[in-house]
């Protein structure tokens, strides 16, 4: 139940940090995911076999991208803790 990958980002286009130790295009899909962000709601996106989770709080977007094992309560979980 890994998350994989996370990062905050400005008003849907200034990535502020991000993090990951694998190797893949996770940079390219968020980047394509983020006009899909809404403003203070939280949303899941599915890729294949991951899951992108985010969180929006007035223009401030955290977002994990995990695989399909991880609930999205763990998820959401730990993107609250980064906030």
């Amino acid at each position: 139940m890994p998350i994989f990958y996370a990062l905050i980002v400005r008003e849907k286009k200034t990535v502020l940090c991000e993090f990951t130790d694998y190797a893949g295009n996770f940079q390219q899909i968020t980047r394509q995911l983020f006009p899909h962000i809404e403003k203070n709601k939280k949303k899941s996106f599915q890729t294949n076999e991951y899951f992108f989770h985010c969180i929006d709080d007035e223009g401030i977007s955290l977002m994990c991208m995990a695989d399909e094992e991880t609930e999205r309560n763990v998820a959401y979980a730990f993107l609250m803790d980064l906030k």
